[in-house]
C-alpha cells in the first residue's frame, strides 16, 4: 500500500522493465558504425558525413602536428591527402599538383637574419632618379626635385658618417624583417597599399593596389619598379617636396596628398592617399608606407 501511495514501482515491475539499448559503440570507426546514417553526396553512396567526422577526429591528417606526435598519428606530408569529399578520378586528374609548403613567419625571419649579409646601396637609387628625370621633365620641375633632395641630403650624410658596415647590414636586416610584419598588416587592411624605400623603390605591394592600378606584383617588386614611375609628372614633383619636408620631422604621423597614378596603358587614375615615413634605429628614414589610395571620380 505504501509503495502504491509513493508511486514506487514494485519488484515485479523492476523485473519486467527493459532498459533502452545502448547507443552504438563509439570505439568503432565512424565510417563503419551502423548508428550513423548514410548520406548521399554528389552522387556517391558513401557515408561522406561520417567520413568527414573521421577526418576531423584526427584520423585522416587534420590533427595538429604537435598533437599528432602525442597520439601516435602523423599529419599528411602533402596536399595529396584525401579530402572531405570523395572526388571522382576524372576530377582528380584535372587538379594541380600539391604545392610545396610555404615558410612560416618565424622561418622567414630566421632566413632574413641568416642570409642578409650586405648593406643596401641607396646611391644607385638616386642615380636612377636623376636619369629618369632627364628627358621626361622640364628644367623647372627637375630643379624643384633637386631642391627637395637637397633639404634632407645633409641629414642623411651626417647620420651615415658614423655607421660601420656592420651597422648598415643590421639596418638592412631590420628593413627586411619589418617587411614581413607589414605584409601581414597589409593583408588585413583591405585598402590599396604599397611600401617603398626612401629612394622610391617598391618592395611590397598589396592586392588591392594591383587591382586599382592594373600593375602586377611581379612587375612592381621583382622588376624593381620605383613609385614615382607610377606617378604623373606633377605628382612626382609634389611627392618629393612633401617627402623632403617630413623625412626627419616628427610632428605628423602621416602626410595626406593627391596624386595621379598611371596604369600600364598610360590611363590616369586620380587618387587621394596618405603616406607615412618610418625611421630605423639609427634615425634614418627607411620605409615609406603609402596607404588608402582612393580613386577620385568626377
Amino acid at each position: 500500500m505504501l509503495s502504491a501511495i509513493l508511486g514506487n514501482p514494485s519488484a515485479q515491475e523492476d523485473a519486467n522493465h527493459i532498459p533502452p539499448s545502448p547507443p552504438p559503440s563509439t570505439n568503432l570507426p565512424l565510417i563503419s558504425n551502423p548508428g550513423w546514417p548514410n548520406i548521399p553526396l554528389g552522387g556517391h553512396s558513401h557515408n561522406n558525413f561520417a567520413n568527414g567526422l573521421n577526418k576531423l577526429d584526427g584520423k585522416d591528417g587534420f590533427l595538429d602536428p604537435a598533437l599528432a606526435q602525442q597520439t601516435g598519428s602523423e599529419p599528411p606530408l602533402s596536399a595529396a591527402s584525401p579530402s572531405l569529399i570523395n572526388l571522382s578520378p576524372d576530377i582528380q586528374a584535372k587538379l594541380p599538383p600539391a604545392l610545396p609548403q610555404t615558410l612560416t613567419r618565424r622561418e622567414r625571419s630566421a632566413k632574413v637574419y641568416s642570409e642578409v649579409n650586405q648593406a643596401f646601396d641607396y646611391v644607385d637609387g638616386y642615380h636612377y632618379l636623376m636619369q629618369y628625370l632627364q628627358g621626361r621633365f622640364d628644367k623647372m620641375d627637375i630643379l624643384r626635385i633637386v631642391r627637395a633632395l637637397a633639404i634632407f641630403r645633409p641629414s642623411l650624410i651626417a647620420l651615415q658618417m658614423d655607421l660601420s658596415p656592420e651597422d648598415e647590414v643590421f639596418a638592412e636586416k631590420c628593413f627586411q624583417r619589418s617587411l614581413i610584419e607589414l605584409e601581414k598588416l597589409i593583408s588585413f587592411s583591405g585598402t590599396p597599399t604599397v611600401v617603398w624605400r626612401r629612394t622610391g623603390e617598391i618592395c611590397l605591394v598589396g592586392v588591392e593596389f594591383t587591382m586599382l592600378t592594373e600593375w602586377t606584383a611581379e612587375e612592381l617588386v621583382k622588376k624593381r619598379k620605383f613609385i614615382y614611375e607610377l606617378f604623373e609628372h606633377q605628382s612626382v614633383v609634389e611627392y618629393w617636396e612633401k617627402f623632403a619636408s617630413h623625412a626627419f620631422e616628427s610632428s605628423s604621423q602621416s602626410v595626406n596628398c593627391h596624386c595621379v597614378l598611371l596604369k600600364p596603358s598610360g590611363e590616369p587614375v586620380p587618387c587621394a592617399f596618405c603616406f607615412s615615413i618610418r625611421r630605423d634605429v639609427f634615425d634614418l628614414p627607411n620605409v615609406v608606407i603609402g596607404t588608402s589610395h582612393l580613386p577620385l571620380y568626377d
